[in-house]
């Protein structure tokens, strides 16, 4: 699809999500070294004292619920959201010319949620050996010793055959969104620019277009 398509193109009014799905889609249709990891996008919290932090995570699953991801439950973004829930996510898929922007209140999925179940599954073997070994943020020796723990761990479960358990570091977040913008490039820099807005997830969304 082209980076000159419009935004309110195929816009259903009053459902955001699956405006979502369907631009996912189209990411995920993309060719995979031009578009890269289409469920991939920027996680932007703040402390107590207003400093922000943002970093990149890996969307495990969406609805109309809200907008999943994982992390180390000790990591920064995890003492960040326990202390201040507000944050937003950020996806930018750039041959389509098209972001996405969620903002909300982050909560903890209950510890084995499903969610957070399913998406450990579904990783391979390096990836999860590498959620079991390093700690995220936490200060190591080297990255030699972290290396050489998690080569000796996808050896052990290589061989034996034995799945690599989740660990109870690992945790589930769920972002409730309140604010959800699309915005289509445009080469004239005339981007367009949608808004859904509530004030809680009770509340039915307010649709509004905002100057690019």
């Amino acid at each position: 699809m082209s980076s000159d398509s419009s935004v309110t193109e195929g816009v259903v009014v009053g459902n955001p999500f699956t405006q979502f799905d369907s631009w996912l889609k189209d990411a995920q249709r993309c060719e995979q070294k031009a578009i890269g990891v289409p469920e991939s996008a920027c996680l932007s919290t703040c402390s107590e004292d207003g400093k922000p932090s943002s970093r990149i995570v890996q969307l495990s699953g969406h609805s109309e619920k809200g907008f999943t991801f994982t992390s180390d439950v000790d990591s920064g973004k995890a003492i960040q959201l326990s202390k201040n829930p507000y944050a937003s996510l950020l996806f930018y898929w750039i041959p389509l010319g098209r972001q996405v922007k969620i903002e909300g209140k982050v909560e903890r999925l209950p510890d084995s949620a499903k969610e957070t179940v399913d998406y450990y599954n579904s990783l391979t073997i390096e990836n999860q050996a590498k959620v079991a070994v390093s700690r995220t943020s936490v200060e190591i020796p080297s990255m030699a010793d972290v290396n050489q723990k998690h080569r000796e761990m996808v050896q052990k479960h290589s061989a034996s055959k034995v799945p690599i358990p989740m660990p109870p570091h690992l945790g589930g977040y769920i972002l409730v969104p309140t604010r959800i913008e699309f915005c289509q490039g445009k080469p004239s820099w005339m981007d367009e620019r949608i808004v859904f807005q509530r004030q809680t997830e009770e509340l039915e969304w307010k649709v509004k277009h905002l100057a690019p």
